[in-house]
């Protein structure tokens, strides 16, 4: 468990900088930003919930699936849990920051609550990233 724990450690702190060497856009969790005032927050979790079963808001369907359903509901509400360092996005800085704080405590990185922060807190973080590059 040590060795695969350090190799993917390793891994995401080379890959990382190569993220953020990409147009910074490309990982803007401002997607989730429904109402565009800046903030991933529960106002835009109001109005994708306020969509649902629409086919005319492709930029709320984001598994591209043609409707605005629970994933897309679930997606903004995972957002606001996982932009960590409340830059606002949800980006690789989030992962990066979650992964600085491997086997702590802190309750900032600790998404799950379950007192660790672990892998469990990192692929959180870096689902929401993969469901915002658009």
């Amino acid at each position: 468990m040590q060795k695969i724990m350090t190799f993917f450690i390793g891994f995401m702190l080379l890959a990382l900088p190569l993220a953020l060497a990409e147009n910074p856009t490309t990982y803007s969790g401002s997607c989730y930003d429904v109402n565009t005032d800046g903030f991933i927050d529960p106002l835009d979790h109001g109005m994708v919930l306020s969509y649902l079963g629409s086919t005319t808001k492709p930029e709320m369907d984001y598994n591209e699936n043609g409707i605005v359903d629970s994933f897309d509901e679930t997606a903004v509400e995972d957002a606001m849990d996982a932009n960590v360092n409340n830059d606002k996005y949800v980006d690789p800085l989030d992962i990066g920051y979650v992964l600085a704080r491997l086997g702590t405590n802190d309750p900032t990185a600790d998404i799950n609550g379950n007192g660790i922060v672990d892998t469990r807190d990192v692929r959180y973080v870096t689902k929401s990233v993969n469901i915002c590059l658009r």
